[in-house]
């Protein structure tokens, strides 16, 4: 009997309730109930369910190899002695590994390691404003709030381990609404014993009202997270028909998902399954991943882990899903249209239908997909397990003969004469044995083998220098140092060296960063779409200073942007980044440059802000303080849109303090201009007036003591000089 947590046929047969009604979705992400039901007469369960089975049919080959080149990299409990004789070695050399792990940790450190790893561009000259704060809702997005506050980190690190050893990197990403149920004590307030006093003026009695707080307990559905979701895909769940495996080209994406009864529900409860549809699905009961089609992968991952099966019995049941991306002529007019369909594969029940730009309004499907090294016209990339595997499988032959020859070499074995006094038996020998013979120098004999490793050793070298060659992975790039010398005997032949090396990742770094920047458009776009109101996050600013930003409603990130990265992996290595700051700090340190005006202290202080970003220290406002003359002057209206977007604007003396109080006045006398600002926002734009009508009338309070000074330095001047001349003149006249 299979333990089951919960039991979703006896809730379907008892019956349930909607208890998600307040949370249904918009109409927008709600089932479009004129394509469900054209859909549905038209069977398009059956026609997926097709595809799907004829599309793994046709690449059952491709993942066939894939579990082939698995066991290169992954198998450590299968290594047995299986040789031709008992004891001889079958060891397994985890060069494959290695050379996995290097390159994802150095892909791994261009995504992660830099801090921002992209910066947004504008454009268009309107949207430079909003640049700043979409770039900090895009790191935001990235690395608190996606999936559930815990960021995208292990999706990509799971992406691109994919894409390195298999060849093909899939990652899908989704907005999601979560929910949880629970009983939990509430206090409300009710009438309570009314107080009766007595009015001392009149003698009448006063009834006064009170209330107090009564707790009971209370169903509560609670919204636990509303954002963006960022999902690793494996290839076998995957299946991508036409388009030279471009997802957003193809033909048919089809993407195969085991969800649970609770999440069908939650679905269903909020508009977005059909409810008959799904209580369809589980009264065909649940499904088996270990049964599912191209599940072999899924067994053979499983079975290495040391997991006896990928089905447990004390999971919740699941129920496979296809959600189809298809090119479909809907209304039969020759022209296609991009929909959406999910489906049940067992019973062919059709949960949702709707159209992509719907649910996307730019059109782009929402999987990512990045190939290491791609096959002229295939739709599927080669990793570099695949592109190691005959060297891998030699090297593992010559290392294993190379420890059969020691164990030969080391291990004595003889012949004796058949009429000496011993039994005609086989002789085992061990330290510490004596063996009676009539003659030992005549009646047995061991035979030299000699030294026979030498030959398996250099071929090994050999392999090993076809690796390093074919994957660019050495020594340098392993952080170890090997025993040649050669070019890498000085600092200057290891830069040079490493540069080299550097260039060869590069091809494989801007497939990467294609796939990385179509993620990032589809995330902003989303973000664009659904970002609820009033949205607050933390962020660190240019100083290394925290403060809080804050987007009112989606226009503030609205507009058109670019992402600009930097596909080089030398800028994504450490030591090359230190070393290029520690370079142009020298430059900015040129004394006569500095006599000559050409470094300004605004240049000293920027080259020593990028020194202290490459040690990895974001707080440099602790040690560096930016000098006067580099504080940008912003327009008023400028000032009013940063503060408003919580970046803190100081007060300096060249700042335009008339040209700001003019504009808040302004503000203040529109009624449509005040409308659209809180309370807390109108708060802080009079309380940067009040500092800028204090910077003023400090500024002309200076203003007029100087004028005071200079007047009376030139009546102190003027006077005597006077009067002396009278003298003189005098003196003459006289």
């Amino acid at each position: 009997m299979s333990l089951k947590i919960t039991d979703d046929a006896q809730t379907l047969k008892e019956g349930r309730k909607n208890t998600l009604k307040d949370a249904e979705v918009s109409l927008r992400d709600q089932i479009q109930r004129t394509l469900y039901d054209k859909l549905q007469a038209e069977n398009i369960a059956q026609k997926i369910t097709s595809i799907w089975y004829t599309g793994n049919a046709d690449r059952s080959d491709w993942l066939n190899r894939q579990q082939v080149y698995l066991k290169d990299w992954d198998e450590f409990l299968n290594s047995t002695a299986e040789g031709p004789f008992q004891g001889s070695s079958s060891l397994h050399m985890p060069m494959p590994l290695i050379v996995a792990k290097t390159l994802h940790a150095r892909f791994l450190q261009t995504l992660i390691g830099t801090d921002p790893s992209f910066s947004v561009k504008p454009r268009t000259a309107a949207n430079l404003e909003r640049a700043q704060l979409v770039q900090d809702v895009m790191g935001y997005a990235l690395k608190d709030w996606s999936n559930n506050y815990c960021g995208i980190e292990s999706v990509l690190d799971d992406w691109l381990w994919d894409w390195i050893t298999t060849g093909v990197g899939l990652m899908k990403q989704r907005w999601d609404v979560c929910y949880e149920r629970f009983v939990d004590v509430v206090a409300e307030p009710e009438l309570g014993p009314p107080i009766i006093q007595v009015d001392p003026q009149t003698g009448r009695e006063i009834t006064i009202p009170t209330t107090r707080m009564k707790e009971s307990e209370q169903t509560i559905t609670k919204k636990i997270f509303e954002g963006p979701v960022f999902e690793h895909r494996h290839i076998e769940d995957i299946l991508i028909v036409g388009g030279h495996g471009d997802p957003n080209k193809a033909d048919a994406v089809i993407d195969r998902q085991f969800l649970t009864a609770s999440r069908l529900w939650t679905l269903a409860d909020q508009g977005i399954f059909d409810d008959k549809a799904v209580a369809q699905v589980i009264a065909a009961g649940s499904d088996k991943k270990s049964g599912s089609l191209a599940s072999d992968l899924k067994n053979q991952r499983a079975l290495e882990a040391g997991k006896s099966d990928i089905d447990s019995t004390a999971n919740l049941d699941r129920y496979e899903i296809l959600e189809a991306y298809l090119q479909y002529d809907v209304d039969k007019s020759g022209i296609n249209s991009e929909i959406i369909v999910w489906i049940h594969l067992r019973s062919r029940a059709l949960l949702r239908a709707t159209y992509l730009r719907r649910t996307n309004r730019t059109g782009e499907r929402p999987f990512f997909k990045i190939d290491f090294h791609r096959r002229p016209g295939e739709d599927y990339g080669i990793g570099i397990v695949e592109m190691m595997h005959p060297l891998s499988v030699e090297m593992d032959a010559m290392h294993n003969m190379r420890v059969d020859f020691g164990i030969l070499a080391s291990m004595p074995f003889g012949f004796y004469k058949p009429t000496s006094s011993l039994d005609p038996t086989t002789i085992q020998l061990e330290p510490g044995s004596l063996i009676p013979l009539d003659n030992p120098q005549t009646d047995i004999y061991f035979p030299n083998l000699g030294n026979r490793t030498s030959a398996s050793a250099q071929e090994e070298a050999v392999i090993q220098s076809m690796i390093e060659k074919l994957t660019t992975t050495g020594s340098l790039q392993m952080g170890i140092t090997s025993g040649e010398q050669g070019a890498a005997r000085t600092a200057t032949g290891a830069r040079a060296l490493l540069g080299e090396a550097n260039s060869n990742l590069d091809v494989y770094l801007r497939r990467l960063y294609r796939g990385w920047k179509s993620a990032l458009n589809y995330l902003l776009h989303t973000l664009q779409q659904r970002i609820p109101q009033g949205l607050s996050f933390r962020i660190t600013g240019e100083s290394g200073d925290d403060y809080w930003r804050w987007v009112r409603d989606r226009e503030d990130i609205s507009g058109d942007y670019d992402f600009e990265m930097f596909p080089n992996s030398a800028n994504s290595n450490p030591a090359i980044q230190q070393e290029v700051a520690q370079q142009i700090l020298q430059v900015v340190s040129n004394p006569l440059d500095i006599q000559l005006g050409i470094i300004t202290p605004a240049t000293r202080y920027e080259a020593l802000k990028n020194y202290l970003k490459s040690f990895g220290v974001k707080d440099f406002g602790k040690y560096l303080q930016q000098p006067p003359d580099n504080i940008r002057t912003y327009s008023p209206e400028e000032e009013v849109q940063r503060i408003l977007l919580g970046i803190p604007v100081p007060v300096t003396p060249q700042a335009d303090h008339q040209g700001y109080l003019d504009y808040f006045e302004k503000i203040k006398k529109s009624d449509e201009l005040l409308g659209k600002y809180s309370e807390s926002e109108t708060v802080a734009l009079a309380a940067q007036a009040q500092q800028h009508q204090q910077m003023l009338q400090a500024m002309q309070q200076l203003s007029q003591q100087q004028r005071n000074a200079q007047q009376m330095q030139m009546n102190s001047q003027s006077g005597p000089v006077n009067n002396n001349r009278g003298a003189q003149g005098g003196g003459f006249t006289s």
